[in-house]
């Protein structure tokens, strides 16, 4: 049996040094920037229990690299 050589905290660690993180006021603000898409990746339920973005495309993550 394989094991994985690297873990899920040091890619996620890797990804991270990738991206700008940005609060959450800021990138509300940022739906009305037409150069901005901003993808809701959580489950359908967890958006109709918890309300979501407007202008937010919604793409599930389990979905993601297919619609990709």
């Amino acid at each position: 049996m394989k094991t994985l050589k690297t873990s899920s905290a040091d890619l996620v660690a890797r990804a991270r040094e990738q991206i700008k993180e940005i609060e959450t006021v800021d990138a509300i603000k940022m739906v009305e920037d037409p150069n901005v898409v901003l993808v809701d990746l959580r489950d359908v339920r967890e958006r109709q229990k918890l309300g979501y973005v407007p202008g937010s495309f919604h793409c599930p993550r389990g979905m993601a690299e297919f619609w990709v």
